[in-house]
């Protein structure tokens, strides 16, 4: 480590620079960027009011090593000097990243979310979950610290592929440019938030290489042939279709639908393996059917085994697992809590806030292999549902570290500012006094993408944790005949008031509609008209402007037509 950080020194010491980022004044272009902003005497009232609501509130103190009153003592003497609007904007980033926690963060609305990102941009971007229309390329971190694209569309403007690595920028490898970005103070605009631990603040920082082309003049690429090449970052400066990366690669036979639905579920091809995605637990009716796909996995079509992935995952309302969780479960789980600060004065003295109770119907339980998956942008609900399913005796974790934001947040609007601060910190009944947030999550099989399964567009995750469901179970993989042909379920509950759930199966990848009438045969609304690969899929169906009666539903893919009836009564 110390040959490593002397190396790092010597690099950032040199007086040789290439011209690029290093030649810029860039104090001044984030000066000249965003104005002077406010008088300095309302930004020290701000500045006064976050630091103080952090030293009476902030609810996450345990498990951190960091003086506050220190941090203080840095940054106030700054701004009283006078500074910036985005200089300002980002002692507050600064202030607020030091307490490593993935709600806690200070947005300046016009500095670090409104402006554009063009060439030049004083801004630095956190994290690689979630996507954009610029860089366009999932990036992961080597155990080199190098990033490996394991996703990018057809036609990438600089011809990235899954399978090349990215070294960094101008000559400079990536994992000492993003620690060089941090010591200087540039606005940070979040793509994903900065994890609550040291590895998931590591992982996030050096996934987000892609998001930062805009700073520096050449992108240094490996490509999978082995041919290093630099390329111009001028080439990334054009609008691209937006592509969403996560960390995740395409799993046959079950639907990746991020976009409407938070979840999708399905049967892994050729195995009798039950698949869920989850990605937050916001949506009104995400209990009832995540509980409806436990149900049918383990119930209709009794999967030999589960993979709930979880390794992005932004949160939500952690009850709203809990339908869910009673099926796998045939005896009382430890509680999980929430505590929040009790004296202003004392940064660790908590009162229990919230008690997150789990009691199985002892009828069923899953008694088969559930493998987790996990990583650092699975945070809060996410974080906490991991930790409950650890209670599971047949669980398994994959992957690498949750975030372990085991926290609730709190907001503060002050015009354009936002502010947001952890004031509950996680906790197990098991043991009350232990505070879960800032503290790494012990996986059983530590794996990521390797360049080769990227390459043949498999998912490593994946492939281990299918390995050891097959090896943990008396059971031989064969293709389901649930996904052998096309399928249109009857919508449940029917009779329905005014919401109701249709679901269909494809054994193929197809162009779908799927289209609901009234009995006079008009169309009343289109459901779905997408291209979709195969897989189960659900839909929901909001009669709230309809009246009562009898309508139909029609699917049609490819050559695939069916209809059936369903009753609307109010």
């Amino acid at each position: 480590m110390k040959i490593k950080y002397l190396l790092y020194i010597l690099i950032f010491s040199s007086t040789s620079f290439s011209q690029g980022f290093f030649e810029k004044d860039w104090e001044t272009i984030i000066d000249t960027t965003w104005g002077p902003g406010l008088p300095s005497s309302e930004k020290l009232e701000i500045f006064d009011s976050i630091w103080t609501v952090i030293d009476h509130k902030y609810a996450c103190f345990q498990n951190l090593d960091l003086d506050w009153n220190a941090v203080r003592d840095l940054y106030r003497p700054e701004i009283e000097s006078g500074v910036s609007r985005g200089r300002f904007a980002a002692i507050l980033n600064y202030m607020c990243l030091k307490l490593n926690e993935a709600h806690t963060w200070f947005t300046d609305v016009e500095v670090n979310v409104a402006t554009p990102l063009i060439p030049g941009t004083p801004l630095i971007r956190a994290g690689g979950w979630g996507g954009d229309n610029h860089f366009v390329a999932g990036l992961i971190p080597l155990p080199d610290s190098t990033l490996l694209v394991y996703s990018a569309p057809q036609n990438h403007p600089i011809g990235l592929e899954p399978g090349d690595i990215i070294l960094g920028y101008d000559g400079y490898p990536w994992k000492f440019l993003y620690k060089e970005l941090l010591t200087r103070e540039f606005p940070i605009q979040y793509q994903s938030r900065c994890g609550s631990n040291d590895e998931a603040f590591t992982h996030i920082w050096l996934s987000g290489a892609g998001m930062n082309w805009h700073l520096f003049d050449t992108i240094d690429v490996k490509k999978y042939s082995g041919e290093v090449v630099h390329l111009p970052t001028s080439l990334l400066n054009v609008t691209q279709n937006y592509f969403n990366y996560t960390e995740q690669l395409p799993v046959p036979g079950v639907p990746m639908d991020t976009a409407h639905y938070q979840m999708s579920w399905g049967i892994v091809e050729g195995t009798n393996v039950g698949y869920i995605y989850n990605y937050r637990w916001i949506a009104n009716d995400i209990s009832v059917r995540f509980y409806n796909a436990l149900d049918s996995l383990i119930n209709v079509y009794n999967v030999d085994g589960l993979i709930i992935d979880l390794r992005v995952n932004s949160g939500g309302y952690f009850e709203r697992t809990n339908a869910g969780m009673n099926l796998l479960f045939e005896n009382d789980v430890p509680d999980l809590g929430l505590a929040r600060r009790d004296d202003p004065y004392n940064h660790y003295s908590m009162i229990t806030s919230n008690i997150y109770n789990l009691n199985p119907d002892t009828n069923t339980s899953f008694n088969k292999p559930i493998a987790v998956l996990s990583g650092p942008f699975c945070i809060s609900a996410g974080d906490f549902l991991i930790k409950r399913l650890l209670s599971h005796p047949n669980v398994k974790v994959f992957g690498k570290t949750s975030s372990t934001a085991f926290a609730s947040s709190e907001r503060v609007q002050m015009g354009p500012y936002v502010f947001d601060y952890a004031y509950k910190n996680g906790f197990s009944a098991e043991d009350p006094d232990q505070f879960l947030t800032h503290l790494e999550l012990q996986v059983d099989y530590e794996v990521s993408f390797t360049i080769e399964d990227v390459r043949n567009g498999d998912d490593t995750v994946v492939k281990e944790a299918l390995e050891w469901i097959f090896n943990s179970s008396d059971f031989q993989s064969e293709p389901l005949s649930v996904i052998s042909e096309f399928n249109l379920s009857q919508n449940f509950p029917n009779p329905f008031n005014p919401t109701t759930i249709i679901r269909y199966q494809l054994p193929v990848s197809s162009d779908i509609s799927l289209k609901v009438y009234d009995i006079l045969g008009n169309e009343v609304v289109t459901l779905v008209a997408e291209y979709k690969t195969a897989g189960n899929y659900e839909v929901k169906f909001d009669a709230r402007t309809l009246t009562s009666g009898v309508y139909f539903y029609k699917i049609q893919a490819g050559n695939y037509t069916n209809t059936k009836k369903m009753i609307l009564m109010k």
